[in-house]
């Protein structure tokens, strides 16, 4: 408590009266005192005031946690506090590892050379550092790559290095353990306020240095991606100097240069490699009952601080500061334009999936270990659960939920064959076109082309001809002719063109052409303006096509090409479109044959084979995996067959 409340409370006024209550006659008083009054004093007058919080984050440190500032916007007051990157780092890392301390101890395992691998990932932290400037300097006023001019980069590096020292000693009595506390990643995130850094990332990475140092096999794959960081390298045609990455914090690149791609690259593989350290080491000490325990309380506070966050301003402030999230909790209980409410998660749709992972996974473990019934605290939790899934919104996720579920059923208390085998033809059949029938208001010859209409609406194509009644050539369909002017063929992505041919130049009376087979998927599930949005700004070369731009890289995908829509982050909604854009064709099918061959080695285990079959499923529709959390579940579902669920 005093790790929370001391850094904002402990800054007095530098003013000569008391503080004012703020309202629309008192703005201008804030605005010419700023700097002087401490959040504490603020809240004494204002607490039950209505306010919005927004933070100055370049501020210098003396007038960090004091406001800096209001105005009035769109009819609302809004209260500046002051952040500094220096500040934020210290507070939020030693908070962070104050909770990991929680984690109790198990066995003791020493780490080797871990000065060694402390340095490297404080280097590594330091390329990242510099490859973003353009990031940084937004946080920062001092910020700076020359290292003669002020000492901001070497004390942030030193709190990275003793950071890291910190988590040395705490985690190797207590990464045996670790695995057991994975569900809690998604309750704290632990982005930073003011750095394009998450802490979960960086130690990670710390243990994946360390893995990688532990075992020869993934040396030779290590070596093997290195190609692949110097083949991305070396597309690199105009480098971008700033990207707004927005609720992508702290798992996305904010700029597009050598450097960048050196460190996000390596950071990815990283991370995967510290998830394996992470289950290796916890292969004896994995507890079923506690992890699926922590599933259900990872959930239920994610609710329970998303209500809290909804309820006032400070209680707004200070849950995305501490929980380290990616951008501010939803301000109120109502859903977004009376769609999803997203509450303390970045994204509605991935934390929609998260709570239906935890339904999944927690009635996966009580079907097939029969000695982990429920207790009565975990059945209380269900309903606070299904409430976040019903205001997340995520209809597909809920749908696949429950076939799933009943999948499940099926196969564990029936043992008709028959039986079995019908029901899975009905599923994979009939239910899937049933869905497609209900949901896609378009005939079909409409929604095999609506994809290319959306994709051609954003893309530069002025002054077009209109015909009597008022309508041009994207309005009638007629795409084709808009490619015969080199004007507009050159403002048309690639991708689009090809899409465009293939549609014109295809027999669509028979076997759907990939176009049409791409937009009437994309229809029924709401995604032909996304999708067409993506082929409208997916502009690759051939060698682009076939291995990406690299791992974490969207701003050489949406500045790279100029469109009608080239402000504010407009994703593709879909992790499989994300890395087509980072690791091409290539790398897509290496990760799907590799995916594939690990579900059909382990085929007869269930519990394996429904968790990532919803994973998998949904990342068709879903940008989970640009977010870390997503990206951690992810790996840590591929890699479930490891864990000896059934022997314990």
């Amino acid at each position: 408590m005093i790790v929370i409340i001391l850094p904002f409370f402990v800054n007095s006024s530098n003013g000569d009266k008391d503080i004012e209550i703020l309202n629309n006659q008192s703005i201008s008083t804030y605005q010419s005192n700023t700097c002087n009054y401490s959040l504490f004093e603020f809240l004494k007058k204002n607490l039950n005031e209505d306010y919005l919080i927004q933070l100055d984050r370049s501020s210098f440190i003396n007038c960090f946690s004091k406001i800096n500032g209001a105005d009035l916007l769109d009819n609302n007051l809004v209260v500046y506090i002051g952040t500094n990157i220096n500040i934020d780092l210290i507070i939020q890392s030693m908070f962070w590892i104050l909770i990991i301390s929680f984690i109790p101890k198990y066995n003791l395992l020493k780490f080797s050379k871990k000065y060694l691998v402390s340095l490297l990932t404080t280097l590594l932290i330091y390329i990242h550092l510099i490859s973003e400037v353009g990031f940084y300097v937004l946080s920062s006023k001092l910020f700076t790559v020359e290292l003669n001019e002020n000492y901001l980069m070497f004390s942030l590096l030193l709190t990275i290095f003793i950071s890291l020292n910190l988590f040395s000693n705490l985690i190797e009595s207590r990464i045996s353990n670790l695995i057991n506390y994975f569900p809690y990643i998604f309750l704290f995130v632990m982005s930073y306020n003011s750095l394009n850094l998450n802490l979960i990332m960086i130690f990670c990475i710390y243990l994946g240095i360390h893995f990688l140092f532990e075992n020869k096999i993934y040396q030779k794959f290590f070596i093997l991606f290195l190609g692949i960081i110097f083949i991305w390298i070396g597309f690199i045609d105009n480098e971008i100097y700033y990207f707004d990455i927005d609720k992508l914090k702290g798992f996305s690149s904010s700029s597009y240069n050598y450097l960048s791609i050196i460190y996000w690259s390596l950071n990815w593989v990283l991370i995967i490699f510290g998830v394996l350290k992470i289950i290796n080491s916890g292969l004896k000490n994995i507890n079923i009952n506690k992890m699926r325990s922590n599933f259900l309380m990872s959930g239920f506070f994610i609710v329970i601080f998303s209500l809290i966050a909804a309820s006032s301003s400070i209680a707004n402030f200070l849950v995305y500061y501490f929980l380290g999230l990616n951008k501010f909790p939803s301000n109120t209980f109502e859903s977004v334009a009376g769609n999803a409410w997203r509450g303390i998660s970045s994204s509605a749709e991935s934390i929609g999936e998260f709570y239906a992972y935890i339904i999944l996974f927690a009635v996966l473990i009580r079907l097939y270990i029969s000695n982990q019934k429920f207790k009565k605290m975990e059945i209380a939790i269900f309903p606070v659960i299904f409430y976040g899934l019903y205001r997340s919104n995520n209809f597909s996720a809920f749908l696949l939920l429950i076939i799933l579920l009943i999948t499940t059923l099926v196969l564990n208390y029936f043992d008709s064959k028959k039986f079995i085998a019908l029901f899975l033809v009905i599923l994979t059949i009939l239910i899937p076109f049933t869905a497609i029938y209900i949901n896609n208001s378009n005939p079909f010859e409409e929604s095999s082309r609506k994809l290319i209409r959306e994709g051609l609406e954003i893309s530069n194509i002025d002054n077009l001809d209109k015909n009597e009644f008022g309508e041009s050539a994207i309005e009638e369909n007629r795409f084709l002719e808009l490619l015969l002017s080199e004007d507009n063929l050159r403002q048309v992505s690639t991708s689009l063109v090809y899409l465009v041919e293939k549609y014109h130049y295809s027999n669509r009376n028979n076997i759907p052409n990939i176009t049409t087979l791409i937009s009437s998927v994309a229809s029924p599930i709401n995604r032909s303006e996304k999708w067409g949005v993506f082929f409208g700004k997916y502009n690759p070369t051939f060698s682009n096509l076939l291995f990406g731009t690299g791992v974490n890289h969207l701003s050489n995908y949406y500045l790279g090409h100029t469109t009608k829509l080239n402000t504010g982050l407009v994703l593709p909604h879909s992790s499989i479109l994300s890395y087509l854009i980072f690791i091409g064709v290539i790398g897509l099918l290496a990760v799907l044959f590799k995916i594939l061959k690990s579900l059909y080695v382990n085929r007869a285990d269930k519990i394996y084979i429904f968790l990532n079959l919803f994973i998998l499923i949904n990342l068709v529709k879903s940008d989970s995996l640009l977010y870390l959390n997503s990206f951690l579940l992810f790996i840590f579902t591929l890699n479930l067959f490891k864990l000896s669920f059934y022997e314990k």
